[in-house]
């Protein structure tokens, strides 16, 4: 058993776009879900070993009945400080903040983790090692893709950091009548 994420996947069309800068900014990315994580890289570490599969599953549906599609884009390329680690940062926060605390609320048992919550789309791995200073210029001036999308897939992955490979354990739509589709009816 290998440690478990909670993230929003991103639509096909942004995913292979974001795919693209991943290969511009680490050619040896593992072939991982193109996502924003919600829980377990930073705010709350990974879900416990211990935690039930079921009641994950059933308080992520219930948090995803309530909540709505997510509308985003994505601001700039920053860098994890002293990381090797790139992402694409969202254009607003606070709608991820909101269902990170949504999913923290739900009494579910992480890991721990140092960092706090960050939302955020990996672009160059840890795994990636050291980079060069002018490695790093480049990948900070990738030009970021200027279109808006639609987050409404929540999904959990166990990660298998050895092979650098991972599972989709559980996937769910954001169903709520909150976020994009409510911004677009009224």
């Amino acid at each position: 058993e290998y440690p478990a994420y909670i993230v929003l996947d991103l639509p096909a069309e942004m995913a292979a776009r974001v795919q693209a800068l991943r290969d511009a900014a680490d050619p040896r990315f593992p072939p991982l879900p193109v996502e924003i994580t919600v829980a377990g890289s930073s705010g709350v570490g990974p879900l416990a070993r211990e935690e039930s599969q079921e009641r994950v599953f059933s308080a992520l549906e219930a948090i995803a009945g309530r909540a709505g599609a997510i509308r985003s884009g994505f601001a700039e390329v920053l860098r994890f400080p002293g990381s090797p680690v790139f992402y694409l940062r969202p254009v607003d926060l606070e709608p991820f903040v909101a269902l990170h605390r949504s999913i923290i609320s739900a009494d579910l048992r992480f890991q721990a983790s140092p960092f706090p919550y960050s939302p955020h789309c990996t672009i160059r791995s840890p795994g990636a090692g050291e980079i060069s200073d002018k490695d790093a210029e480049r990948v900070l001036g990738l030009a970021v893709p200027p279109e808006s999308f639609v987050l409404d897939t929540l999904s959990v992955y166990e990660l298998d950091g050895q092979r650098r490979e991972c599972r989709l354990l559980h996937r769910c739509r954001l169903t709520g009548a909150s976020g994009a589709e409510a911004d677009e009816a009224g």
